[in-house]
């Protein structure tokens, strides 16, 4: 799976974010992750989060309409305060609520990398 650089498994049901976390932690060719529809919630959330931390070369990751809320928003945020490749993050039609969006301001601050968050489809005031 080295020579692996785009993988897209959409409403698959594949669940178990921990596995798919720990592979991508290791994964040293991978530029495209595409999981919509997989029902990861927050804990799937945290555990790809965790493995933003370590890799060094994935460009997109796309968790749309996975039931993340705002504790895999904030999750997310704070990888991005670490990692210098990952330049489009899509959570579109996820739970995220206000908490979590304002947790990406913080990390705006160390990460000039991302190029493209997108959480429309979300539950976030217009405050």
């Amino acid at each position: 799976l080295e020579s692996l650089t785009e993988l897209r498994l959409s409403n698959c049901g594949c669940a178990q974010a921990r596995d798919l976390g720990a592979a991508l932690a290791r994964n040293r060719g991978l530029r495209t992750l595409s999981l919509p529809r997989n029902a990861l919630r927050d804990a799937g959330a945290r555990s790809l989060a965790d493995a933003l931390g370590t890799n060094t070369t994935l460009h997109a990751l796309d968790v749309a309409r996975n039931g993340i809320g705002d504790d895999g928003a904030e999750a997310f945020a704070h990888a991005l305060e670490n990692n210098s490749t990952l330049h489009t993050l899509n959570l579109s039609g996820n739970m995220i609520q206000d908490n979590g969006a304002a947790a990406f301001i913080d990390a705006f601050t160390d990460n000039i990398t991302l190029q493209g968050l997108d959480l429309s489809g979300n539950a976030i005031s217009e405050a």
